[in-house]
């Protein structure tokens, strides 16, 4: 039986990474770009992997489904991962949208990002909403709106998402 390790030395070096921004106000806005957005193609770029850059979507269960659902069925994109949508408002539909999706959810992802964030903002942490799971046999990261949520979130899925896409389709 491989070790993780051995796992992470077959996958593969360069993936393509579908993102997706949900934001209703930018939606509404028209606006082609954001910061949360930038931040995780530029971490994923600088990692050396390919970024579909699908835009910003309307915090709209319908919307989500139809571009998610798109995008990992796509013979080009080996990942996803969105920004937005995560928190208690009512708005924040993400969470709710994607997670019936999960053929197989990463419990580890939420879990350990709710850690490392608490000990950066401490008892807030517990209201993130932050999942991962596999759609179509591909990782599907849901991260919270906020730039510094980003941060943290991609710190935990660049040294990784190699490898899960890796295990995902095994």
């Amino acid at each position: 039986m491989k070790t993780h390790k051995q796992h992470r030395v077959d996958s593969p070096k360069k993936i393509a990474i579908a993102v997706f921004t949900i934001s209703s106000s930018r939606f509404r806005a028209k606006k082609k770009t954001n910061q949360s957005g930038t931040l995780i193609i530029n971490a994923l770029k600088n990692a050396g992997h390919d970024v579909l850059d699908l835009g910003i979507l309307d915090d709209d269960s319908k919307m989500i489904t139809t571009q998610v659902m798109g995008a990992v069925r796509s013979q080009k994109v080996n990942a996803v991962i969105l920004t937005g949508g995560t928190g208690l408002a009512i708005r924040d539909v993400t969470t709710e949208t994607l997670a019936p999706l999960f053929e197989k959810t990463i419990p580890g992802f939420g879990e350990i990002f709710r850690y490392e964030s608490y000990r950066k903002i401490g008892t807030a942490a517990y209201l993130s909403r932050a999942t991962a799971g596999i759609i179509s046999g591909k990782p599907v990261f849901c991260l919270p709106g906020s730039p510094e949520a980003v941060a943290l979130g991609m710190k935990l899925i660049i040294p990784e998402i190699s490898h899960t896409v890796f295990i995902a389709k095994s």
